[in-house]
């Protein structure tokens, strides 16, 4: 793949900087942890990723009664400041939130 740039100003190592941070820019992600006191009660979460995150992955739970518990969006819609999640299960959730 060939990239350019038409430009007297910058150099090929200024561009692929320029390009690394777009890509890590693009594809940032966050590690959170929440605490959901009821099951099925939503949570406001902040998250710093500075855009509507597009998606979240469930890495861990705390909770200790021998069930698993699923994690899932709440009814409000997300923010570049937060994002609205609820388990079935109360209990403490880690998620890695991507942008």
């Amino acid at each position: 793949m060939t990239l350019f740039r038409i430009s007297n100003s910058l150099k090929d190592v200024e561009l692929n900087q320029d390009l690394q941070a777009l890509f890590d820019n693009i594809n940032s992600s966050e590690y959170i942890g929440f605490e959901v006191l009821t099951a099925g009660t939503e949570v406001a979460i902040p998250h710093g990723l500075e855009h509507i995150p597009r998606y979240y992955t469930a890495v861990d739970n705390e909770v200790n009664t021998g069930s698993s518990a699923n994690v899932y969006g709440g009814s409000t819609a997300w923010t570049k400041r937060n994002i609205y999640l609820t388990a079935t299960l109360a209990g403490t959730y880690t998620i890695i939130l991507r942008r």
